[in-house]
């Protein structure tokens, strides 16, 4: 697959909050726009974290109050693995197998501001159109 970079596949509209938000609003956030993770900035919309769905299964397995859980606390993964609009798909699904993630936010050239969110999904929905084409 030449050619074929985040910019191609990333979405744009990506759904973030802030680091204190509920956990609560954050899950109500991801039900209403059907996304399985939100991206957690500081109030100068700077990248902190990502919230998954899975982040908030963990949340309630451990019966955490939902309600006293703020975005940025436990369950949001902070140590994230990031990828730039210029990155090859080949080179962002092997950061995605290598870290065993399913989302990569996608950052601008600071490395903070969030421009758009590569995932699993967006990858595999492009891979069938691409080669359908290529036939």
């Amino acid at each position: 697959m030449k050619d074929v970079y985040t910019v191609n596949i990333m979405s744009t509209d990506v759904k973030t909050v802030e680091s204190d938000t509920p956990i609560v609003e954050a899950a109500g956030i991801m039900s209403q726009n059907d996304i399985g993770s939100v991206i957690v900035t500081d109030t100068e919309a700077r990248l902190k974290g990502i919230l998954t769905d899975a982040d908030i299964v963990d949340a309630v397995a451990v019966e955490t109050p939902m309600n006293k859980v703020k975005a940025q606390d436990e369950a949001t993964t902070t140590n994230l693995i990031t990828a730039t609009r210029g990155e090859h798909i080949e080179q962002i699904s092997r950061k995605m197998k290598e870290e065993n993630v399913k989302k990569l936010p996608v950052v601008g050239e600071d490395g903070e501001t969030i421009v758009g969110i590569v995932t699993t999904t967006d990858i595999t929905k492009y891979i069938p159109e691409k080669e359908v084409l290529e036939e």
